[in-house]
C-alpha cells in the first residue's frame, strides 16, 4: 500500500533572483514567496520525525528543524510534525534534498562529547549556508525581543547572534540578524513567540507553494488526497463556511460541535482555493 504521495517536480538548480527585493520586514512583505513550482498541495508538507532521505522519498516540501512550531502548524492548517535531530551526514542529505529547510536555534550547536563546534554552528559548509553563530544569550521569562517590522511578532527565551554572507531576510529591532537564507536554506537566530511563529511558517509554505489557511480556535485540519478532514478539539463550536465556501461537509457539516469531526471532499486535490 501507498504511504506516501509522489515526489514534487524537480525545481530549478539555478538560484532565483532577490537583489530588486531584499526585506528588512518579516511576514508576507518579505518578498520570498512562490520562486518555487508549485506542488500539489496532496503532497504532504511535512513528515513527522522524518530523516531528510525520507523526506525526499514522500515529496516532501518543507523540513522544519524547529522545536517551537507545532501549533504555529495547527493555526495554518499544516498537520504534520516536525523533521528529526541531524544526523552526522545531515549536510550531504541537506545539499540531496529537494525542498526547503529552516534550522532552528541550538541547532549543530553540541558535539557528540558535548563541546562547541570548533567551526561553531550550525555547522554547515559555506556552499549551503555562509552563516555562524558568535554568540547566544538565554532571555529573562519576562523578557521578549521584539523583531523588526510591523506586527513582526518578538523572540523568547534564547536568542542568537549570527555573522556571515547569507541574505537577512528578517531581523531584530536592534538591526541584528533573526532569519538567514542561502537559496533554500534558512536559519532562525530566536525562539519566536506566537505571532514570530505564525509568520515563520505562513512564508515558508507561501515559498514551497503550501496551502495555509487560519483555523479557528482549536480546530485541526488534515488533507488526505481528495478528502480533507477537520476535527475540532475546542470546547466550542467552529464555523468552517469561511475556509470552505460552497462546499458540502459531511458528518458534523460546516458548525462542527466540540469533538466534533466534518469532512468535504473535493474533485481537486490541490485543496480549497
Amino acid at each position: 500500500m501507498q504511504t506516501g504521495a509522489e515526489k514534487h517536480p524537480e525545481c530549478s538548480t539555478g538560484a532565483p533572483d532577490y537583489d530588486s527585493a531584499r526585506p528588512t520586514a518579516f511576514g508576507r512583505e518579505s518578498g520570498l514567496t512562490n520562486p518555487r513550482p508549485a506542488i500539489g498541495k496532496q503532497e504532504r508538507p511535512f513528515r513527522r520525525d522524518a530523516d531528510l532521505d525520507i523526506f525526499a522519498r514522500f515529496g516532501g516540501a518543507i523540513a522544519l528543524f524547529l522545536n517551537n512550531n507545532r501549533f504555529a502548524r495547527r493555526r495554518m492548517g499544516i498537520n504534520i510534525g516536525k523533521a528529526a535531530p541531524a544526523p552526522e551526514n545531515f549536510a550531504t542529505k541537506l545539499r540531496a534534498f529537494d525542498g526547503i529547510a529552516c534550522l532552528g536555534p541550538r541547532f549543530g550547536s553540541k558535539t557528540a562529547d558535548f563541546q562547541i563546534p570548533a567551526d561553531l554552528p550550525p555547522g554547515l559548509p559555506p556552499d549551503l549556508l555562509d552563516f555562524k553563530i558568535t554568540r547566544v544569550e538565554s532571555l529573562h521569562p519576562q523578557l521578549a525581543l521584539p523583531l523588526d517590522g510591523k506586527d513582526a511578532g518578538e523572540i523568547v527565551r534564547w536568542r542568537e547572534f549570527g555573522r556571515g554572507v547569507a541574505d537577512i531576510v528578517a531581523r531584530f529591532a536592534d538591526k541584528e540578524p533573526f532569519l538567514a537564507r542561502q537559496d533554500d536554506i534558512f536559519y532562525c537566530c530566536g525562539w519566536p513567540d506566537e505571532r514570530a511563529a505564525d509568520n515563520l511558517v505562513t512564508m515558508l509554505c507561501d515559498r514551497a507553494h503550501v496551502e495555509t489557511a487560519r483555523m479557528p480556535e482549536g480546530v485541526r485540519r488534515q488533507q488526505r488526497g481528495r478528502t480533507r478532514i477537520y476535527t475540532n478539539y475546542g470546547t466550542e463550536s467552529a464555523d468552517l463556511g469561511a475556509l470552505e465556501p460552497g462546499t458540502d461537509f459531511f458528518l458534523d457539516g460546516q458548525i462542527i460541535p466540540p469533538a466534533g469531526v466534518s469532512i468535504v471532499i473535493s474533485d481537486n486535490q490541490a485543496g480549497p482555493a
